[in-house]
């Protein structure tokens, strides 16, 4: 019960402070071909100082919702394994009354998938983070992305089997 009334006392106070705080992360991404079937998802975050962007792998009933990718529904590809992040800080926040991995002043998530021959195609999603500071945290925010993804060709796929 506690948890939920300081999550909601941080979102009004948060909205209360919307007019002067804009959310202090900035998201940028790129995709790797690594292979001629498989690219890294790379999406890196800048987060101001003083603020903290969560790990896309703490548990949200802890409190804080953690850092996540969603994906448009594209039949040309698979994902390879889970979303990865850098080695987040791991510390007890007594707000939440639990152990939270976050990042402070950048963060860099990735994600391998493996591309279907065909068509070209672009993939497109959204990532949801949530930030907090010593004094307050931002409501959870929404950002699009795409990427240009270049099919490989079903012959060389062929070719590659053989």
């Amino acid at each position: 019960m506690r948890k939920l009334f300081l999550i909601l006392l941080a979102f009004a106070y948060s909205f209360s402070q919307a007019q002067i705080v804009e959310n202090p992360v900035k998201w940028s991404w790129e995709a790797e071909k690594i292979a001629d079937d498989e690219y890294k998802l790379i999406f890196n975050a800048t987060i101001e100082e003083g603020w903290h962007l969560y790990s896309a792998h703490i548990d949200p009933s802890a409190g804080p919702y953690p850092t996540a990718f969603y994906y448009d529904t594209v039949p040309n590809f698979s994902f390879k394994g889970k979303i990865q992040e850098d080695e987040p800080h791991v510390e007890y926040d007594p707000n939440f009354e639990a152990e939270l991995a976050f990042f402070s002043n950048k963060a860099k998530y990735w994600q391998v998938v493996k591309v279907n021959p065909g068509e070209d195609f672009t993939l497109k999603g959204e990532i949801e983070w949530m930030v907090c500071n010593d004094e307050m945290c931002m409501p959870p925010e929404y950002k699009d992305f795409s990427f240009s993804i270049d099919a490989p060709d079903a012959g060389s796929a062929a070719a590659d089997a053989s």
